[in-house]
């Protein structure tokens, strides 16, 4: 894992824009990781994935940049913080930032 002061080497950008439902978001992020298409599309399957690693194509460290956060509903906005909270920084060197 690298350092907290080092930049992430990959990053991931996804437009939810039209994001209406939870599979919208995990369709996007599970594909921009490049996970198995057998993974699930909670919480607990992206922290398994994400913070113990050896799943998905892209591993940490990285940065997930949403863009269009501000749009999406509060329950989708609740859903991405809670994520954010479970894999980023210090969990797992994974980056997120949310552009309007």
């Amino acid at each position: 894992m690298a350092g907290q002061g080092d930049a992430p080497e990959k990053l991931i950008i996804l437009h939810a824009t039209h994001w209406k439902t939870y599979d919208d978001l995990y369709g996007a992020l599970l594909k921009a990781l490049g996970a198995p298409e057998w993974h699930g599309h909670s919480i607990n399957a992206c922290v398994d994935s994400i913070v113990y690693g050896d799943m998905n194509a892209v591993e940490p460290p990285f940065t997930v940049r949403i863009i269009g956060f501000s749009r999406l509903s509060s329950d989708l906005r609740s859903e991405i913080e809670l994520l954010k909270s479970e894999t980023g920084r210090p969990v797992a060197d994974v980056l997120w930032e949310f552009v309007l």
